[in-house]
């Protein structure tokens, strides 16, 4: 009797169809305002320390400014912006 050999990535292709990943769950809010360099946002639920896009999304010149997590309180989150805030302004999207 012999064995035949199969690739390992035949193999994984195999399990490709049953692993079903779930997509990462979007979560919205709105900025309320920005004091130096942190923003204030209510309306969404992250943990310190989690990445949120920040997203201005005129039609005219959409902004997209990823922030992170540094507080909370009263219902609101404090974000710190990691890049240039510019086009960034108050009302817009702040998504989790």
């Amino acid at each position: 009797m012999r064995l035949s050999r199969v690739s390992f990535a035949k193999r994984l292709a195999a399990y490709s169809e049953a692993v079903v990943l779930p997509t990462q769950p979007q979560v919205e809010g709105r900025l309320l305002r920005m004091v130096g360099l942190t923003l204030e946002a209510e309306g969404l639920r992250a943990a310190l320390g989690s990445r949120c896009l920040v997203i201005n999304d005129d039609s005219y010149r959409p902004v997209q400014v990823e922030a992170e997590v540094m507080g909370f309180s009263n219902g609101k989150i404090f974000l710190m912006p990691i890049g240039s805030l510019a086009g960034i302004a108050p009302g817009v999207t702040a998504g989790a």
